[in-house]
């Protein structure tokens, strides 16, 4: 039974614990890769680890937004509070309307739910959640975040492993996070050039 969320030394241990030659998970990653490239990885997943366990993910409910749904809604949040132990961070909670929906349908969501008002465009899970036209200036904020981590990387030791370039393996996680960028913008309408232009001025 958990009684505390992991720390840096249990998670450390878990990971060195994995079976170095195990089939890699859903992510393409074996315990080998955790292991060799725990010091330039281990921030991210230490975090993402005691994030899981804190039972911290943030979650969006979709009602009409008339009083009797907004009570129900309430309701069920307060059972899941009761049930699980876990508190609803009202600072931390907010709602959207539609941009012309009318100031008593905002005031009536605020009276019911007690949570602030927000607009759109918001940023969820490190995605951004707008009303309208796709532009690139919403997708800055993910992309800085990219840049940030990875140019951090460049002042690492690189150590060679048994006969794999630690360099070699930070390059595929490069490609596979740009290439599942490069995705999530095309479906959004914004061309991969755009992407690379937007990258080539960073680092350039």
């Amino acid at each position: 039974m958990l009684e505390a969320i992991p720390n840096e030394d249990e998670i450390r241990d878990a990971v060195f614990g994995l079976n170095a030659d195990s089939t890699p998970g859903p992510d393409g990653f074996g315990g080998s890769f955790y292991q060799s490239c725990w010091e330039i990885i281990k921030h991210e997943l230490i975090e993402a680890i005691q994030q899981f366990f804190g039972g911290t993910d943030d979650v969006i409910i979709f009602t009409s937004g008339g009083k009797r749904s907004l009570e129900l809604v309430m309701h069920q949040l307060q059972n899941y509070q009761k049930c699980s132990g876990q508190r609803i961070n009202i600072n931390k909670s907010c709602f959207l309307v539609e941009p012309k929906a009318s100031n008593n349908i905002i005031q009536r969501i605020k009276e019911v739910t007690g949570y602030k008002h927000s607009n759109f465009p918001i940023t969820y899970l490190g995605c951004p959640l707008y009303v309208g036209v796709q532009r690139i200036a919403y997708y800055s904020e993910m992309i800085s975040k990219l840049v940030k981590r990875t140019t951090g990387w460049q002042d690492l030791e690189l150590t060679v492993m048994p006969g794999v370039f630690v360099a070699l393996m930070i390059k595929e996680i490069l490609c596979t996070i740009l290439s599942l960028v490069g995705k999530l913008l095309n479906k959004c309408g914004i061309s991969s050039e755009i992407l690379l232009e937007f990258l080539g001025s960073i680092y350039l």
